[in-house]
């Protein structure tokens, strides 16, 4: 049998995850709210996806960028 009090305490621990799921849910809200604004991604599957696309352009580019750099210093350094 419980009692009284071990009601209470359980309505209470009810209450606070109650309240704190709904604390979590409104984030979770705001955090995708952002996610469509700032990088225009409807969930957090399309954001991962977008980011593995921008990881391999960045790294391509990266690349080009010490190609084109070893490139000037092999030309214009050897002409000091």
């Amino acid at each position: 049998m419980i009692t009284e009090e071990k009601f209470r305490q359980l309505k209470q621990a009810h209450e606070d995850a109650k309240t704190e799921a709904e604390r979590a849910e409104g984030a979770l809200t705001q955090l995708m709210s952002q996610l469509k604004q700032e990088f225009d991604c409807n969930s957090l599957e399309e954001a991962q996806e977008k980011l593995r696309k921008l990881q391999k352009k960045q790294a391509r580019e990266k690349e080009v960028l010490e190609t084109a750099v070893a490139d000037y210093e092999k030309k214009w350094l050897d002409h000091d």
